[in-house]
């Protein structure tokens, strides 16, 4: 079985409605699953609203990291929708149903305004690989109605889990 590549976390900066920063926790913190870095930082979030008592939000320089892991939350739902191991698709394994399944997290997380750098940095991929996989996708999609129709519902049974609505 292979294993999900850990995620560091070195700080958090939390702000104000006015982008000023409020709280900054550094940290040296490695994470084995991006599930459980999503819930140390929400949990990090919910104690510091609840202390400061005001809202909060998280400042641009942590934002990388929430990026990072939405990336890996839209692989891995992209992974339950089709019917293909996550960690496998985490993996560097060309064959065609892991390459798919990260070719539609890419672009799925490119339309959620993740840019490419974040993106290849939570997938392990390099920026030439994210620009290809953004283009070939364009490609099939303009050829094939039948890829199209897959990947526009896929897309959007990705993008209503990760909103918070019901399938």
């Amino acid at each position: 079985m292979k294993e999900e590549r850990p995620i560091s976390l070195n700080s958090l900066v939390f702000s104000d409605k006015k982008g000023n920063s409020i709280v900054t926790e550094d940290y040296n913190l490695t994470f084995s699953n991006h599930n459980y870095c999503e819930l140390f930082i929400q949990e990090r979030y919910r104690y510091w609203k609840s202390v400061l008592g005001i809202e909060l939000s998280i400042a641009e320089d942590s934002n990388d990291t929430l990026k990072e892991v939405e990336t890996l939350k839209v692989l891995e739902l992209v992974c339950e929708e089709i019917g293909v191991d996550y960690l496998h698709a985490r993996s560097k394994s060309q064959k065609s149903e892991f390459v798919e399944a990260r070719r539609f997290a890419i672009n799925i997380s490119w339309g959620r305004k993740v840019n490419k750098s974040t993106i290849g940095r939570a997938l392990g991929i390099g920026h030439d690989t994210i620009i290809y996989h953004i283009k070939e996708l364009t490609n099939l999609c303009k050829y094939d109605a039948i890829y199209r129709k897959q990947y526009l519902d896929l897309s959007e049974s990705v993008m209503a889990i990760m909103n918070g609505e019901s399938k």
